[in-house]
């Protein structure tokens, strides 16, 4: 019942029910505590956590998300973990805290290659690869205006990196 309560919040969240939609996390959440379903729980967390953080309440999303991604390692989940991290470095860096969204960036960055080690397909591969990008678009900038000129030249270079292997993967499965 708790993925069903989830996934009617997803729908919800998609049709502009917001208020609905939180309800329906909400319970979600509640079920999954009941009955210490972890990977359920990170899942409801996230939902309500990427809602909240549309609706630009911004220390309210950082919150959940950092509870979803605690979740997440408890269940082993390294690729869930990774996006609650990204969750909580994009609400960090939105409210000016340029530390925290560093750390949570890099959290991501690390977990990205956790999961990238692993035996994956190609084209899931080049999915996530695009997403993490996110956590370069805050590294590289913040790192940048702190006057961390190594340190942003080192993620620039390591997401141009990530981001030519994965167009040479790609185009290894049309070969």
């Amino acid at each position: 019942q708790g993925n069903t309560f989830r996934d009617e919040a997803d729908v919800l969240a998609q049709m502009g029910e917001n208020e609905k939609a939180l309800d329906a996390y909400r319970s979600a959440r509640k079920l999954f505590e009941q009955i210490d379903l972890t990977l359920g729980l990170g899942g409801a967390l996230l939902g309500e956590a990427r809602l909240q953080s549309r609706q630009e309440n911004k220390n309210e999303a950082k919150n959940l998300a950092s509870q979803a991604a605690a979740a997440y390692r408890k269940a082993g989940s390294v690729d869930d973990e990774r996006s609650a991290w990204l969750v909580v470095a994009e609400a960090e860096h939105s409210s000016g805290n340029l530390e925290p969204a560093v750390s949570a960036a890099r959290e991501a960055v690390r977990l990205h290659a956790v999961w990238r080690s692993k035996r994956i397909y190609e084209t899931q591969r080049a999915q996530e690869d695009e997403s993490i990008s996110a956590a370069y678009d805050i590294l590289v900038p913040v790192l940048l205006s702190q006057a961390r000129t190594e340190q942003a030249l080192a993620a620039a270079e390591e997401a141009r990196s990530d981001r030519k292997s994965t167009r040479l993967n790609s185009s290894h499965i049309t070969i």
